[in-house]
């Protein structure tokens, strides 16, 4: 294409000056206020009771929340579909801890997906949260880590409930495992990684 063609030039002109292809006007959206529930709503369901108690000290759930539960609780598929920053992972989260609390099999029992590893360690930090406080409270070694491309070069949380050494998790799989579709298929046909999944008893896939 030539520099000094007058008539690209102009449609260029025009297409960038009055076309809002390439930008926008800023638009500003505010976050919809979910609806919350009393405690006796949530007092019902069939947690643990030490769970329950930590549940209620640290929150008071959303509606969409007591659904998810709910569902889990019963062994139900589930979807939760909520904004950001509508407690989607206490969703899914409480209920696969109130399952591990006595679930005495070895290998790993939950697997959640995540399709960013930023977005695996920053919600990493929330279960390793969860994790310690329920494995003082209730005398448990439960463990949950990371498995991805960053794995070993990320700096670790500091939580006890984490591992952060890709030979500790291969050679004792945690309780939950944390990764990405990229690395899940590079752990279901690489004999390297799959070993991760020897006597495993995957309950919850999320």
């Amino acid at each position: 294409i030539c520099r000094n063609n007058i008539s690209l030039e102009k449609e260029l002109k025009e297409l960038y000056l009055n076309n809002d292809l390439l930008w926008r006007d800023l638009m500003l959206q505010s976050l919809p206020e979910y609806k919350k529930v009393e405690s006796e709503d949530f007092n019902k369901l069939n947690f643990d009771k030490d769970l329950l108690k930590i549940i209620r000290s640290k929150m008071l759930p959303y509606i969409h929340q007591i659904k998810a539960w709910k569902n889990i609780l019963e062994n139900k598929n589930c979807v939760i579909a909520t904004g950001t920053g509508s407690g989607k992972t206490e969703g899914f989260f409480f209920p696969i801890i109130n399952n591990l609390i006595t679930n005495e099999n070895s290998g790993v029992k939950a697997i959640i997906i995540y399709p960013l590893k930023a977005l695996a360690r920053d919600q990493g930090k929330r279960i390793g949260e969860y994790l310690d406080i329920v494995n003082k409270e209730k005398n448990t070694s439960l463990k949950y880590a990371i498995l991805d491309g960053d794995t070993e070069r990320s700096a670790p949380s500091g939580f006890d409930s984490e591992i952060t050494v890709k030979e500790e998790m291969l050679d004792s799989p945690p309780d939950i495992l944390i990764t990405n579709y990229v690395m899940l298929e590079r752990i279901l046909i690489d004999p390297k990684y799959n070993k991760i999944l020897n006597n495993s008893n995957i309950e919850y896939i999320v």
